[in-house]
C-alpha cells in the first residue's frame, strides 16, 4: 500500500467513491412544559412579576379594616400563635458547659427570671405603652398584615429601668424603596444598604418633622453598632424565594377576593333592603275607584290639578301648586308619607289605582340564604391558603370530636412553624441583647457567655404559648396523663401549654393546700387510719 492508499484509502488505479450521508430523519420537536395545557390558556404565561411593597402594604391595612375576613385571619393567627405572649423556657445544654444537669436547670431558672422581670414590665417599649408580651401582638399582627417588621433596640442608661434594652416599631412605608422582583436577579432600591454577603449593614429611613407639617429627611439607622457589637435593627419576614429582600403580607394574593366578597355581600344587602318594603295598595271595586286614605292629611293638591313636573318637585319639596295653565299640564294626586320613603326602610303605599287594575309586586328573589353559601364556599379556600382552618375561623366544631381534634391539630403544626419564624427573627435577638445587658451590668453570672457557644448553650430555650384547644376537657387530660406515663413531655410544658402557670408553683400550693383540707374517706389516702378491729373470742 503506498502512501496514497494509506491517507486516502486508494490509489490513482482505484479511485475512491464516496457515498452519499443518509438523509436526516425528522426528529419529533420536544415541547417545553410550562403549566399551559391549551393555547393562551394561562394568563400572562411566563410573566415575571414586581410588588409594589408600599402600595401593597397600604391595600392590605385597608382590607384589615373594611373587610371582616381579612381582620378575622389575621387576628385569628395572632390570637392562636402569640395568645397573651409567648414565654422563654429555659433549655440549657449542660453537657456542652461541662456542668451537672441540677446546675443547668437553676442557671436556666435565673434566665428566665431575668427576662420575664423585663417582658412584664411596660419599660419595654420606648414610649412605656406595652410590655413585651403585649409587643409581640403587635408584631406579629403587623407582620402578617404588612408582610414584614422593622424593629429597633434602643440602649439606656436610666438606672431606673428594669433593663437598658427598650424596642420601638419603625413603619414599613418609611424604610424607602418600592419594588421587590419575583426572578431573583435584579434588585431595586429598597432603602436597604447591603454588603457582599447580602447581609443588611444599614436602613434608609424617612423620619416626618413634628414641628414642621409635612417636612421628612432621611435617616440612617446601621443594623449593628460598630464599636460594641450591639444588635440596633431587626428586619423580620417570611422569604417566599431566594434572593427576596422584603416582605409579603400574608393576604396580599387575596386582596381582591375580599374585595369581591365585601361587594357581593354589599349587593345583595341592598337588594335584600329594597325588596324588604311591603307594597300595600288599595283594590278598587268593579264599579268605583279606590279610596283615598290619606287625602288631606299631607301637603298635597287638590285632585285634578294642573301642574308641570317642575311644580310637581316644588309639591314634594314642601312648596306649592300654580293653578295656572302651564304648559304640558297633567294631573297628579301626591301623598307625602315620609317613612314610605322609596330609598329607605318602610312601606310604600299606592292608593290611585283605578277600576280592575291590581299592582304587580317584583318577585323576592333568594338573598342570603345564597350569599351565605358563596361566601362559605370562598372562604373555605381563602382561609387554609392564609393558614387558618375555616373552622377555627369561624370557631364553629362538628359533632365528631377526632375530625376537631384532627384539625385543631393540624392548626398547632401550624402555630409552631410561625412560632418558630417570630422566634427567630424577633425574640430570640431580643432575649440576647436583654441577657447581654445583665451579663455586663452584673446582674446575671453566667460563666462563658462571651464565648459564642457558651452563649448559644446558655441561651438554648423554646417560646412557648397556647397549646391544642380543650374542646373535650376529659378526654385532653387523660391524655396528657398518658403522655406524662411515657415521658413524651413534662409537667411544666403541660401547665404552661394549659393556662400558663408554673407547675411547681402548682405543686407547691397544692400540697399546702391539701395539708389543710379534710382527707376525704374515698381518696384511698395512706394517711386514713383504720380503726382496730377487735379480735373475736378465741383469737389472741
Amino acid at each position: 500500500m503506498g502512501l496514497l492508499n494509506f491517507f486516502f484509502g486508494g490509489s490513482k488505479s482505484q479511485p475512491v467513491t464516496q457515498q452519499a450521508p443518509p438523509k436526516r430523519q425528522p426528529q419529533p420537536q420536544a415541547q417545553a412544559l410550562s403549566g399551559q395545557k391549551v393555547q393562551n390558556g394561562l394568563d400572562r404565561n411566563g410573566q415575571t412579576f414586581s410588588i409594589d411593597h408600599a402600595i401593597t402594604t397600604l391595600n392590605a391595612r385597608r382590607a384589615y379594616y373594611d373587610s371582616p375576613h381579612a381582620k378575622g385571619i389575621i387576628d385569628s393567627l395572632t390570637r392562636s400563635v402569640i395568645g397573651t405572649g409567648l414565654r422563654f423556657e429555659s433549655t440549657i445544654k449542660f453537657e456542652e458547659l461541662g456542668i451537672s444537669q441540677e446546675e443547668g436547670q437553676q442557671i436556666g431558672s435565673q434566665i428566665e427570671a431575668v427576662f420575664d422581670r423585663f417582658a412584664s414590665s411596660r419599660t419595654a417599649s420606648l414610649d412605656r405603652s406595652m410590655d413585651f408580651y403585649q409587643i409581640q401582638a403587635l408584631y406579629y399582627l403587623s407582620r402578617k398584615r404588612d408582610g414584614e417588621n422593622f424593629n429597633r433596640i434602643h440602649y439606656s442608661n436610666d438606672q431606673a429601668l428594669v433593663s437598658p434594652v427598650r424596642l420601638s416599631f419603625i413603619d414599613p412605608t418609611q424604610i424607602c424603596g418600592g419594588f421587590t422582583y419575583s426572578g431573583g436577579q435584579y434588585k431595586f432600591d429598597d432603602g436597604i444598604e447591603r454588603n457582599v454577603n447580602g447581609e443588611e449593614v444599614r436602613y434608609s429611613v424617612t423620619v416626618y418633622s413634628d414641628v414642621k407639617p409635612f417636612r421628612a429627611k432621611q435617616v440612617k439607622i446601621p443594623a449593628v453598632f460598630p464599636k460594641s457589637k450591639r444588635q440596633v435593627m431587626l428586619h423580620g419576614f417570611k422569604a417566599e424565594y431566594p434572593g427576596q429582600q422584603r416582605g409579603y403580607s400574608a393576604i396580599g394574593h387575596v386582596l381582591q377576593e375580599f374585595q369581591d366578597l365585601q361587594t357581593f355581600a354589599q349587593t345583595s344587602l341592598d337588594k335584600a333592603v329594597s325588596q324588604s318594603g311591603i307594597s300595600a295598595y288599595v283594590k278598587p271595586s268593579p264599579d268605583s275607584p279606590a279610596s283615598k286614605p290619606f287625602e288631606g292629611v299631607a301637603n298635597q293638591p287638590p285632585s285634578g290639578t294642573s301642574a308641570t313636573s317642575e311644580e310637581l318637585l316644588a309639591v314634594i319639596d314642601g312648596g306649592s301648586v300654580s293653578t295656572d295653565t302651564a304648559t304640558q299640564p297633567f294631573t297628579v294626586e301626591v301623598t307625602q308619607v315620609p317613612e314610605a320613603a322609596v330609598t329607605g326602610k318602610g312601606t310604600i303605599i299606592v292608593s290611585n289605582l283605578e277600576s280592575g287594575e291590581t299592582l304587580e309586586a317584583f318577585p323576592n328573589s333568594p338573598g342570603f340564604e345564597k350569599t351565605s353559601e358563596f361566601v362559605d364556599g370562598q372562604m373555605e379556600i381563602i382561609s387554609p391558603s392564609c393558614g387558618v382552618p375555616y373552622e377555627v375561623l369561624k370557631m364553629l366544631w362538628g359533632t365528631s370530636f377526632s375530625a376537631s381534634r384532627g384539625t385543631l391539630l393540624q392548626f398547632q403544626e401550624v402555630k409552631e412553624i410561625e412560632r418558630d419564624d417570630v422566634a427567630s427573627d424577633f425574640l430570640n435577638p431580643v432575649l440576647k441583647a436583654v441577657i447581654s445587658e445583665a451579663v455586663a451590668d452584673g446582674d446575671l453570672f453566667l460563666p462563658g457567655f462571651s464565648d459564642p457557644k457558651m452563649q448559644a448553650a446558655l441561651l438554648s430555650g423554646r417560646w412557648v404559648g397556647s397549646g391544642v384547644p380543650n374542646i373535650d376537657p376529659l378526654k385532653m387530660a387523660n391524655s396528657v396523663e398518658k403522655n406524662l406515663g411515657m415521658s413524651l413531655t413534662t409537667v411544666e410544658r403541660e401547665a404552661k401549654n394549659l393556662n400558663g402557670s408554673v407547675a411547681s408553683s402548682n405543686i407547691a400550693k397544692n400540697k399546702k393546700s391539701f395539708e389543710e383540707m379534710p382527707i376525704p374517706f374515698w381518696s384511698g389516702d395512706e394517711r386514713i387510719e383504720d380503726e382496730p378491729i377487735e379480735p373475736e373470742d378465741g383469737e389472741e
